[in-house]
């Protein structure tokens, strides 16, 4: 079941104890960013999609290229560690001086077999079916609040 998020929502259950957190705010691009690894962020029709670690606390990309290697670290012959930083590191060194043009023809054309990165995956399944939490025949999320699943 989605979790409709507005403005004054919070992303968690506020304790009344506790004094106001900016940080758990739905406008916060922070508190955003860090639900997006796990939940969809969408706002009627549109959805947020950028890189997110391919699962839970693993290196993540900055660029597609990153995203992709990292998705497909056989494609350069990259040896991941499991090390988040230092395979942020290796990838981005694996990137540094490609051509972004040859890279994506290189895959798009030349070469398959490979895995889509989570947040394109991720997107392309919410364009092909209905927004994560919107049944059919039901009015679709509106336009003031953001849907997290």
């Amino acid at each position: 079941m989605p979790h409709r998020i507005t403005a004054a929502s919070p992303l968690r259950t506020p304790d009344p104890e506790e004094p106001p957190n900016t940080d758990t705010d739905a406008q916060n691009p922070t508190a955003l960013l860090a639900a997006a690894e796990t939940d969809a962020i969408i706002s009627g029709n549109r959805y947020l999609a950028f890189q997110v670690p391919e699962s839970k606390g693993e290196a993540c990309g900055r660029t597609f290229e990153d995203a992709f290697l990292l998705a497909n670290p056989s494609a350069e012959e990259l040896a991941l560690t499991g090390d988040t930083k230092q395979d942020e590191i290796r990838v981005r060194d694996a990137v540094d001086g490609l051509k972004k043009s040859d890279f994506a023809l290189r895959f798009a054309v030349d070469e398959g077999g490979w895995k889509t990165p989570r947040y394109i995956q991720r997107g392309l399944d919410w364009l092909l079916g209905s927004p994560p939490g919107h049944e059919a025949g039901s009015e679709a999320p509106g336009e003031t609040g953001v849907v997290v699943r």
